[in-house]
């Protein structure tokens, strides 16, 4: 009985959080918060990591704006097109001065302000912005760098951290749609479930999916989980991500032009009460406990309060667990 017990004592001070939800939703970006709050954070070798990456995805991005309204011969834009994103790992003088040419030209000024719509990056414009910083040759990823560089998950990443004593073990897995049937394994051991989608991306349609609407896949994803019979007796935690975005795009795109039964004012406040009403539409008979939070990712000293309120969540939620 002794045994059992002190088995049941070591189960309870570790806790499975399972980050679920769409590409591009800022999973990765939330487990990122974890590993810089409460983990290891990030050594000079994962920042030239994300160096790559960052400079990687600068070129990606630039890309897109020039294959998407014509102006690959501008200057600096054959360069660029020349470039093989994948074989990136510094720039060229002749990198840098395209970069240069191109991002004091107007029309790119322009195009980055309407960027969502041919599908460059959420955070292109914060890096373009920080161009002669980001391409300097002596560059070294800030946090905040690391926190808003765009990283396609494409495994199953995991990372083990403690907060007051108790031992989380966070699953971060790939939410493309070909990509999802992975997620079943985790199910049966999981505490709670940290569903995570981009409120900012009403006017977006999925990658590998252009039919499709990405609050729409959203909400259709949520419905699946939250009726899922492995999971029907977990929380979950949704985060309407991506604030700091929603609020500027809202200025540029009207939400009714992108989701037809959206039937209140292009604000704030109007779109996420259709979001909490989607979601609890979405939810069918389902009575798992939902607790929401409206976060901004790459926020950190947001993030910081909104882990303890996940942790205080859950805790609640398992009664029977060690505090």
């Amino acid at each position: 009985m002794l045994a059992e017990e002190s088995k049941k004592l070591q189960e309870e001070k570790h806790m499975m959080l399972l980050l679920l939800g769409p590409a591009d939703s800022g999973k990765s970006t939330v487990l990122k918060q974890m590993i810089l709050l409460h983990g290891h954070g990030f050594s000079q070798e994962d920042r030239l990591k994300f160096k790559t990456i960052i400079h990687r995805n600068m070129v990606k991005n630039m890309k897109i704006l020039l294959e998407s309204n014509g102006r690959i011969l501008q200057p600096g834009g054959i360069h660029i097109m020349s470039l093989n994103v994948s074989e990136i790992t510094s720039f060229l003088p002749e990198t840098l001065e395209a970069f240069d040419k191109l991002l004091s030209a107007s029309f790119i000024q322009k195009d980055l302000q309407s960027a969502s719509k041919f599908g460059v990056d959420d955070t292109a414009l914060f890096f373009f912005k920080e161009a002669k910083r980001v391409l300097h040759p002596d560059y070294i990823p800030s946090d905040q760098d690391v926190l808003s560089c765009r990283m396609k998950t494409e495994s199953v990443i995991e990372t083990v951290f403690s907060i007051d004593d108790v031992f989380w073990h966070v699953v971060d897995v790939a939410g493309q749609r070909d990509k999802r049937d992975r997620w079943s394994p985790y199910f049966e051991k999981v505490k709670s479930i940290l569903y995570i989608f981009s409120t900012a991306s009403y006017n977006q349609t999925l990658e590998e999916s252009p039919d499709v609407n990405r609050i729409v896949d959203s909400t259709e994803l949520f419905t699946q989980l939250v009726n899922h019979p492995t999971l029907k007796t977990l929380s979950f935690i949704i985060f309407y991500n991506k604030i700091d975005l929603l609020e500027s795009r809202l200025e540029k795109f009207a939400v009714k032009n992108y989701l037809s039964d959206f039937e209140g004012e292009n604000t704030v406040s109007q779109y996420l009460d259709y979001l909490k009403s989607r979601f609890k539409k979405a939810m069918g008979g389902s009575q798992v406990p939902c607790f929401n939070h409206r976060t901004t990712a790459t926020d950190t000293k947001q993030m910081r309060k909104v882990i303890v309120d996940v942790k205080q969540a859950i805790f609640r939620d398992q009664m029977d667990l060690i505090l």
